[in-house]
């Protein structure tokens, strides 16, 4: 699965929320498998890289838990979404999103 990191993300309500998560992750619906395979996809690519795992890690105190994986699935939610998608085309953004996250 590929993610197409071209996508303008822009949405106020979960039906644009919804199709932004589609067409990032070149979906014709909404699909939870296909989801899961996406983020594990992008899991594998940024794992390595220590600024990504503290966002992940951050984002998943937002459910008490440390676990990175869950991090990412927080991140790609309704209220991180956009602000995580600009991480991905360039991580200079990370430190925006990591100050997002400690409010």
């Amino acid at each position: 699965m590929s993610y197409n990191y071209d996508t303008t993300i822009q949405y106020d309500d979960d039906d644009e929320y919804r199709n932004c998560i589609c067409q990032v992750f070149q979906m014709t619906e909404y699909d939870d498998t296909a989801l899961s395979a996406g983020l594990d996809a992008i899991f594998r690519k940024t794992s390595s890289n220590s600024r990504y795992t503290e966002v992940y890690i951050l984002a998943a105190g937002k459910m008490m838990s440390e676990e990175p994986e869950l991090g990412l699935a927080i991140l790609f939610s309704y209220d991180y979404f956009a602000a995580f998608h600009k991480c991905l085309t360039n991580e200079d953004h990370l430190d925006e999103l990591k100050k997002l996250l400690i409010v």
